[in-house]
């Protein structure tokens, strides 16, 4: 999925400026929608954590309850709390502060917008660089030998199934950087649809998948129910890695 990803953004240009802008960038085009369905997805696999909570260390326990509401906060900012799907008027004194005239923080002018904007992907950025690349790839050694599920880092650490998104979600945004400092790209252009314009919704809607991959990942390496392991093994309930 990471490629087909990366294909979609690779290929709708080629759609020409209108048919690529409608069905990628518009509200409810490709990546605001999937964004939406990843992180919904992710809530989804929270709760299922949250309900076998007590098979987690007490800290992991915490570092669930931040990561799951950090998804609810993206959630509600990405679609204005509900403001793109009930189309509710916003508020005069949001209207005022907001550079899009639209009910989320993120879009404040001033030093709260950078707060809650810059500042949550900045720590998505780095969560992706450190865990989805630097660990499973330079630190592997050491992270195959965390394999004891009382272990805060067993939980906590991602898996290496993660690392192509969140590679993708670290330098999807390099070419658009590159070509804005070296280079005068037209928004119609091909340049332009694939590697600018589009490389913010891009950046969130990776950031959404790893979400959704990093709580389904936790949810895998669950201990499962005793029942349903009796039912199919004959045995008592064991820890099962994933």
């Amino acid at each position: 999925m990471p490629l087909a990803s990366l294909a979609v953004g690779l290929l709708t240009p080629l759609l020409g400026y209108p048919a690529w802008e409608a069905v990628m960038m518009e509200e409810f085009g490709f990546l605001e929608q999937a964004t939406v369905v990843f992180l919904l997805a992710a809530l989804v696999f929270w709760i299922l954590i949250l309900r076998r909570r007590r098979s987690l260390p007490v800290r992991v326990r915490w570092v669930m309850v931040l990561g799951g509401l950090a998804a609810i906060f993206f959630l509600g900012e990405e679609i204005s709390w509900g403001q793109h799907y009930l189309g509710f008027a916003t508020p005069a004194a949001v209207a005022k502060i907001n550079r899009q005239d639209e009910f989320n923080l993120h879009n404040i002018e001033g030093g709260w917008g950078n707060l809650f904007n810059n500042f949550p992907r900045q720590v998505m950025l780095l969560g992706c660089f450190v865990g989805g690349g630097v660990v499973p790839l330079v630190l592997r050694p050491r992270v195959r030998r965390i394999q004891d599920p009382r272990s805060f880092w067993f939980w906590v650490v991602p898996t290496r199934r993660l690392v192509p998104i969140c590679l993708l979600a670290v330098f999807s945004t390099v070419p658009e950087h590159i070509l804005n400092k070296w280079y005068r790209v037209a928004d119609d252009s091909y340049l332009g649809m694939a590697f600018v314009d589009s490389a913010g919704e891009f950046k969130e809607y990776c950031y959404a998948f790893v979400m959704l991959l990093y709580f389904r990942s936790l949810w895998r390496r669950l201990p499962r129910p005793a029942r349903a392991v009796h039912q199919e093994h004959g045995a008592p309930g064991v820890f099962t890695g994933g």
